[in-house]
């Protein structure tokens, strides 16, 4: 593990360590967790502000404990992760998602993640990296476009090879498309599209009646109609 997360922090990803898997399929964190989902996957660390490339802060880290696994925080790393869960549809959901973008995602990095049984067929779940800027707003979960079980992480962290999975396996690169095989393709301008958040405003700009409009076109007020003009003569 240590020796995977220093190479992985020399290719200048941030670096945080998760708790890992013993024997007997328990979390190194010595708790109980209500779902099988969360072992061996939450950070030791606060992801958000102490991931890192420092190699010597890595060694400390897995010089507590070698089975820590390995996270990477993907919106300082340069990259979003489209991340391919089948037990939620997400095989069937990842074909609707390449035809929103007219199958504009180009070859790149691609990872293994848990075996599941789904429909008594065993599959693997799947994370694709595109390099993406970290200035880029993105929304994280797809569901509400009908694209169960297809969630992009930008704001936030996953596991990498050769951490270790509840499911009995090990995150995986798959061969062809590991760091050392392939580069990391830049994520398609129609994919960003898709997936920034709508009617976001930078700070100090103001909102026009039109764009109420919009943002209030995305919530549910339970059936209850706003009269925007009157909101914004209210100020």
């Amino acid at each position: 593990m240590l020796s995977s997360a220093e190479w992985y922090a020399q290719l200048g990803w941030k670096i945080v360590p998760c708790h890992g898997i013993t024997e007997g399929n328990r979390c190194t964190c010595g708790g109980s967790h209500a779902e099988p989902k969360d072992i061996g996957k939450h950070p030791v660390v606060s992801w958000n502000s102490a991931a890192t490339s420092d190699i010597e802060t890595i060694r400390r880290w897995w010089h507590t404990q070698p089975n820590y696994n390995i996270g990477v925080v993907c919106r300082p790393s340069g990259f979003l992760v489209i991340d391919v869960d089948p037990r939620s549809g997400g095989d069937n959901s990842y074909e609707k998602f390449q035809e929103l973008v007219d199958g504009n995602l180009p070859p790149t990095l691609e990872a293994t993640t848990g075996v599941y049984n789904v429909s008594s067929e065993l599959v693997k779940g799947r994370h694709l990296f595109y390099k993406c800027d970290p200035s880029e707003e993105l929304v994280g979960n797809l569901e509400k476009s009908g694209l169960r079980g297809v969630d992009i992480k930008h704001n936030g962290y996953v596991l990498i090879a050769p951490s270790n999975h509840y499911s009995g396996t090990t995150y995986s690169w798959v061969e062809g498309r590991r760091p050392d095989q392939i580069e990391m393709a830049d994520a398609p301008e129609q994919l960003l599209q898709f997936l920034r958040k709508k009617n976001r405003k930078r700070k100090g700009t103001s909102y026009s009646a039109g764009d109420w409009s919009g943002i209030f076109e995305e919530l549910d007020f339970g059936g209850e109609k706003i009269d925007i003009d009157d909101i914004m003569a209210k100020g």
